[in-house]
């Protein structure tokens, strides 16, 4: 009992020691930041919300610029209202406050329109606090009544896009108690109606995959070969793969358009890009199935980035013999096990070495041989960019990639060569620095799925696929149990809460 209370003290002293280092990182990188912005007479977003409010606000100026302004407004329209933040909310507010005051600068009949829906609001980073959006509806619903003008909330409960199979399904989930929370305000029951109503449908509820009961390795045996991974995320990818080749191998006939179901029709939503993304990209391609990827991606994972830089290192390091390896294996050459094996076994010197050596016993050999060699003639007089623009384009780097990991690896390669531009125009154009730059950064391409090649599978998160649509949907990432804890405690002072 007493180490336990130690110990808690001991992690209390942590905490405080850290949460003083990250607020003194904080207020620097503010300060800096801030500064920044005056040196270049520059505003950001913030900035433009939080100075037309004090604008609209300021004692002595703010009625002339309100006069002025409502001279000129007749009509609000505040589209995806549930994201609105309170800041945004206190300008609207300042922008209608004279609409319902009998001596407005204009006696024409003027309208605010708000379109929202609560169980939509997915920005709280950015401010958007749903409590505020249904404090304004009752501020503006005494304003309007009290004023004698009309006051009208019509519910949308009419669904265009999905099928009455897809809306019951919904209701009946959300009907449980526990996922009402966040969905069903003061008791009200949701229901849908669908304009599709004569439309059919189909909605698979699949069992849980769990985790399978590992057999105990014999303590003595080496791990000669490589065990399989058996993961749920793995298994489910697989059979979500094996479901998709079914429906395109049988031809199965997708009745609202009259055709067989292509690769195109399918879209995979998850809530989260992690492991199940990776395993069911990898599943998909084993079946000769078209995938679009991931609608975002990390741009030094992407395997024709990797080889991109593998052999700029290699240009860097020709002694690098694993460097060297993976260059050799890379769609760039395309040796396979067999050749790698042949130059390595038994060599006297690096690889390199070996290669300059023996080139002319084997055609591999020689390909190798004069492609690397070609580019070490250019490495030490031409930018990264002019580098790179050469092997994909000159030597067909571009080709040989594509030929090998399909059309989605192009949006990285054309990606690296803008990055490659972008280095040396700020930079001074070294192929060591805008490597060692790469290495640094954490790069996310943001894809566009929407209008992906027709005969591939979409995967995207939930959060990206908002507005899109597509005859076949996968949600295979419905387990996970969210948690309720912030990762960070902030103060919220000036909205009546305290984190003491």
């Amino acid at each position: 009992n007493r180490l336990a209370k130690i110990l808690t003290r001991v992690r209390s002293a942590i905490i405080v020691e850290t949460t003083e280092a990250l607020l003194h990182f904080s207020d620097a990188l503010l300060t800096s930041y801030q500064k920044r912005k005056e040196q270049y007479s520059l505003i950001d977003y913030d900035d433009l919300i939080q100075e037309t409010g004090r604008l609209l606000n300021r004692e002595g100026i703010a009625p002339w610029v309100l006069f002025k302004l409502d001279g000129g407004i007749d009509h609000v329209l505040i589209d995806e209202a549930q994201d609105t933040s309170p800041e945004q909310w206190g300008i609207i507010k300042a922008l209608v406050d004279e609409f319902t005051v009998g001596n407005s600068a204009q006696e024409n009949e003027r309208t605010v329109f708000s379109v929202g829906d609560l169980k939509q609001s997915i920005y709280s980073f950015q401010g958007a606090d749903p409590g505020e959006f249904q404090a304004m509806q009752s501020f503006f619903r005494e304003r309007v009544s009290n004023a004698g003008h009309n006051w009208r909330e019509v519910n949308l409960t009419v669904s265009f896009r999905s099928t009455p199979a897809i809306l019951m399904t919904v209701d009946a989930v959300f009907t449980a108690i526990g996922a009402q929370d966040g969905v069903m305000l003061d008791g009200n029951v949701i229901t849908h109606e669908a304009a599709r109503a004569g439309d059919g449908g189909l909605v698979e509820l699949w069992p849980p995959v769990e985790p399978r009961e590992a057999d105990t390795p014999i303590a003595w045996k080496p791990p000669i070969e490589r065990i399989q991974r058996d993961s749920p995320p793995t298994r489910l990818a697989r059979l979500i793969a094996e479901r998709i080749h079914r429906m395109i191998k049988n031809e199965e006939n997708l009745l609202s358009h009259g055709r067989a179901i292509q690769a195109g029709d399918i879209m995979v939503l998850v809530r989260q890009r992690g492991t199940i993304v990776e395993e069911l990209v990898r599943a998909l391609k084993s079946r000769n199935i078209g995938v679009a990827g991931s609608d975002r991606m990390v741009l030094t994972e992407q395997i024709s980035v990797l080889d991109l830089m593998a052999l700029g290192r290699f240009l860097l390091l020709p002694q690098d013999d694993l460097t060297l390896a993976i260059v050799l294996k890379s769609p760039f050459i395309g040796f396979d096990e067999t050749n790698l094996f042949d130059l390595a076994y038994n060599r006297s010197g690096s690889l390199w070495q070996e290669l300059n050596t023996r080139f002319g016993d084997d055609n591999m050999f020689q390909k190798a041989y004069e492609f690397l060699s070609n580019m070490l003639s250019k490495v030490d007089f031409v930018t990264p960019f002019e580098l790179y623009s050469y092997l994909l384009d000159a030597k067909e780097g571009r080709k040989n990639i594509l030929s090998r990991l399909g059309s989605e690896a192009a949006d990285p390669i054309s990606e690296f060569l803008n990055l490659a531009l972008a280095y040396e125009q700020n930079h001074t154009p070294s192929l060591e620095g805008f490597l060692d730059w790469m290495e640094a950064g954490n790069v996310v391409i943001k894809r566009d799925l929407e209008h992906a090649r027709p005969e591939a599978v979409r995967i995207m998160t939930v959060h990206g696929a908002k507005g899109l649509q597509a005859p076949i949907v996968f949600l295979p990432d419905t387990m996970q149990m969210p948690t309720h804890l912030p990762p960070l405690l902030w103060p919220q002072d000036q909205r009546g809460g305290d984190i003491s």
